[in-house]
């Protein structure tokens, strides 16, 4: 009788849990990679102090430029009735700022304006040509249309057009809709009618939602079918 019921006792193994088994696979991962673990910590400590120390760095460059920038200016507000020659000379200030990204951008854009009072128009196309290459967005984009306006101003309607058109094929969003009514209305100003016509056209359906759609219709109705 007692054979039997000890045959009748069978003892299984305690179930540890999976919150103990997980805490031990934990356990075991952590001493077999210690080393890699520390590693990546270390990286990513790293990885914060540089882009700290960048951070810094940039926000000091950047207010270092608008000092420059705001020296270069100063004979320009303290002068009661500037001349060509005053803008000129604040132009050529600007130009010798020591800047980058966005506060160079600034300086070449307000040089450029200078120059085309000081009536430089060399200097002017020069110093927009360095603002577009420097530039992105729409600061380059200022600079390209200034230039666009150079050429129709100069007589050249072919380099003035095939710019605007560069921009109105390459751009995305508003600035390639700004770049498409831009070039319909020069097209407009040389009596090109019907490559007006086309740009408009074009405008309409690459650009069906946009805000500058009314006006868009409005001047292509103007137009007629011709």
């Amino acid at each position: 009788m007692a054979d039997e019921d000890d045959d009748d006792l069978e003892f299984e193994p305690a179930d540890a849990g999976v919150a103990f088994r997980a805490e031990m696979a934990a356990t075991n991962f952590a001493l077999g990679y210690w080393r890699h673990i520390v590693a990546v910590l270390v990286v990513v400590l790293l990885g914060f102090l540089f882009y700290g120390q960048y951070q810094s760095w940039h926000l000091g460059d950047q207010r270092d430029s608008a000092r420059q920038i705001f020296e270069a200016e100063r004979a320009l507000r303290d002068a009661e009735d500037p001349q060509p020659e005053l803008f000129g000379q604040v132009a050529d200030a600007l130009m010798a700022v020591d800047a980058r990204g966005m506060a160079k951008s600034e300086a070449l854009l307000k040089a450029a304006e200078l120059y085309r009072l000081a009536e430089q128009p060399e200097k002017q196309r020069s110093t927009l040509e360095l603002a577009a290459g420097a530039s992105e967005g729409v600061l380059a984009y200022a600079a390209d249309a200034a230039i666009a306006n150079l050429d129709l101003e100069a007589g050249d309607g072919d380099s003035a057009t095939a710019r605007l058109r560069r921009l109105m094929d390459s751009e995305q969003g508003f600035l390639a809709q700004q770049a498409a009514l831009d070039l319909a209305l020069m097209y407009e100003h040389l009596d090109r009618t019907a490559d007006a016509r086309a740009v408009y056209d074009e405008f309409t359906a690459r650009f069906p939602e946009s805000e500058l759609g009314d006006e868009v219709r409005e001047r292509r109705a103007k137009l007629g079918d011709g």
